[in-house]
């Protein structure tokens, strides 16, 4: 767009760039060359679902709040599972030879067979 003034023309000032964000990018590099394309495609989160602004506003205040909280959390969630978490025992079923947690549903802790294998057994339909 241009205007004139006392004989002289005067064009409109050009538009800036914007930046181009990692989804343009990726989506420009996928179709161009989709073989050399080392981006990766963006996943959910980047591509700006509605949730993602809340997400950051919870961290956000949450930080503000707490200086620290995420290493905190992530500290007393290691400590929670090594402390707390005791995995259970495995044995292998001697009939299927499939592994089964000891002590858990129908299977007894001095069992030998599974859970499904104890099924077919009271059915008879173990041999």
């Amino acid at each position: 767009m241009s205007h004139e003034v006392h004989g002289w023309t005067r064009s409109a000032p050009a538009a800036r760039a914007r930046p181009i964000g990692k989804k343009e990018l990726t989506l420009y590099l996928e179709a161009l060359f989709p073989t050399n394309n080392k981006q990766g495609s963006p996943v959910a989160f980047e591509r700006g679902e509605l949730a993602r602004d809340i997400h950051y506003m919870i961290v956000d205040t949450l930080e503000t709040i707490l200086p620290g909280a995420g290493f905190q959390l992530f500290e007393g969630h290691q400590r929670m599972v090594d402390n707390f978490l005791d995995l259970p025992e495995q044995k292998d079923c001697e009939n299927c030879q499939m592994s089964f947690s000891v002590g858990s549903g129908a299977a007894a802790p001095d069992s030998t067979i599974c859970e499904l294998c104890i099924v077919f057994e009271k059915l008879g339909l173990l041999r």
